[in-house]
């Protein structure tokens, strides 16, 4: 049995600013972003090792520094690994403590060249990672996305994950699956704000299409609409005919119980949609809207955890409503 780790024989797919895995954001960030947002990014939410190999065995290895738990979301999905074998579900990798942890996921598999994808943590991550393969195993590239550059998603705690079951399940992880796409998760739970200076780096990497999904975490009306379409207008900027998607608030179980909850909900869906229709006036004919509250049956909440974020049956919905979008955008 022979390990690789991550090299330039083994890249890690999904982090444009670091091919280590070591944060989602760039290091020329560190200072400039708040302490709570630098260490979310951190996580490894699309994170992905992507190859073909022939082995008959295959294992991880690595340690998570990170404690392992929350209210609502389960450690699988939170800190674990996921393990697909030709676009399907092969086990997981997740430890049940911080610390090292090794395992052999599969043994005594056929020899034949297959597709290998592993995604790697939502919320947590995992350092040293080794890939474990039979000593005389073949491993070569992945075969080529659809596009040659990534989707990239920009969002909140929804876009980041939470609260999938397992992190192949976030809505952008399973939308790029069944299109082929590479993509950047760039979900940041609780600050996906549209700062400038994330948006700069945002805007600065090169993608087949940018996903604009953040309307929950700016602490007044008021930042969320500056944010909402300077966000924009810096991506614009930077890259004029790049496909863009802006979207509107998912629906939340609790608006009808709440007056005053309506009232935001209304407002920010209000403000995605003014920002669509002042780019629309201005000439953009690559702008697009996806309005998730008018796109998703969430039922009385059956599609979520705790009445906002999506449980697995809320990311199948999200991913499929986008779907058609992003295949008409993209020309797949």
């Amino acid at each position: 049995m022979i390990r690789y780790s991550i090299s330039d024989t083994m890249p890690l797919f999904g982090m444009p600013f670091s091919s280590e895995g070591v944060n989602r954001l760039p290091e020329c960030l560190r200072d400039r972003v708040s302490g709570n947002l630098w260490e979310c990014a951190a996580s490894q939410s699309g994170a992905r090792l992507c190859f073909m190999s022939d082995t008959t065995l295959f294992g991880l290895s690595g340690t998570f520094p990170d404690a392992l738990g929350t209210h609502n979301m389960h450690v699988r999905g939170r800190a674990g690994l996921d393990v697909y074998i030709d676009g399907g579900y092969a086990g997981a990798f997740f430890p049940t403590a911080p610390g090292h942890a090794e395992s052999v996921i599969i043994e005594r598999l056929p020899r034949a060249l297959r597709r290998y994808t592993v995604y790697l943590p939502i919320y947590g991550r995992v350092d040293s990672l080794r890939v474990l393969l039979d000593d005389d195993a073949a491993l070569l590239p992945p075969p080529p996305f659809a596009r040659a550059l990534p989707a990239v998603f920009y969002g909140t705690s929804i876009t980041q994950g939470g609260c999938a079951s397992h992190p192949a399940l976030s809505y952008p992880a399973w939308l790029c699956r069944d299109l082929n796409l590479d993509f950047v998760n760039l979900g940041f739970s609780g600050l996906g704000r549209g700062e400038r200076v994330v948006a700069e780096q945002v805007a600065g990497i090169p993608a087949s299409c940018y996903v604009l999904d953040f309307v929950q975490n700016n602490p007044t009306i008021e930042e969320f609409e500056e944010a909402y379409y300077r966000f924009y207008h810096i991506l614009r900027d930077k890259n004029p005919d790049t496909p863009v998607v802006m979207t509107a608030a998912i629906p939340y179980a609790g608006e009808g119980l709440s007056q005053e909850f309506i009232v935001k909900q209304t407002a920010r869906r209000r403000i995605a949609h003014d920002a669509y229709e002042r780019g629309l006036a201005g000439g953009d004919k690559n702008l697009h809207m996806m309005d998730w509250y008018q796109a998703l049956d969430f039922g009385r909440g059956d599609a979520q955890v705790d009445g906002a974020h999506p449980n697995d049956y809320g990311f199948f919905l999200m991913k499929e409503a986008l779907k058609p979008l992003l295949k008409q955008i993209l020309s797949l």
